[in-house]
C-alpha cells in the first residue's frame, strides 16, 4: 500500500520511473540474527513476497523494472563482500552502477523513437 502510495506521488512529478529491485538478501546475516535474537528479519521467502509485490505495484502502474536482484544473484560470490554482508566490493559496486547505467540508457532510447 506504501509502495503504491509512492509511486502515485511519484508519478504526478512527470518524472520517467524505472523500478530497481533489491538485491539479495544476505541469508548467513539473517540466520545468525535470528539465532542470536531469537528471529531473523528477514528469510528468502519473505524476500520473495516483497520482490513479488513490489512487481505488481510496477506492473500495474506500468513501470520499468530493473531486476538488481537477478543481476547480482549469480554473481554474490564474485562480488559481496562476504556472506554475512549485505555490501558489494568495489568491483560490484561497479558492475550494478553499469547495470543502473544501461537501464536508464535503454529507457532514454526507447523514449526516443516514441
Amino acid at each position: 500500500k506504501r509502495l503504491n502510495t509512492l509511486v502515485l506521488r511519484l508519478k504526478r512529478t512527470g518524472a520517467k520511473l524505472i523500478w530497481g529491485t533489491t538485491t539479495p538478501i544476505c541469508s548467513e546475516l539473517e540466520l545468525n540474527y535470528r539465532k542470536f535474537k531469537g528471529k531473523g528479519i528477514i528469510d528468502s521467502a519473505i524476500e520473495l513476497k516483497y520482490l513479488n509485490s513490489a512487481a505488481r505495484v510496477m506492473e500495474e502502474h506500468n513501470i520499468e523494472v530493473n531486476d538488481l536482484h537477478a543481476f547480482m544473484s549469480p554473481k554474490l560470490k564474485k562480488y559481496a563482500l562476504a556472506t554475512n554482508n549485505v555490501h558489494f566490493t568495489k568491483d560490484g559496486y561497479r558492475e550494478l552502477g553499469k547495470q543502473v547505467a544501461n537501464a536508464i540508457e535503454k529507457s532514454i532510447k526507447a523514449e526516443e523513437k516514441n
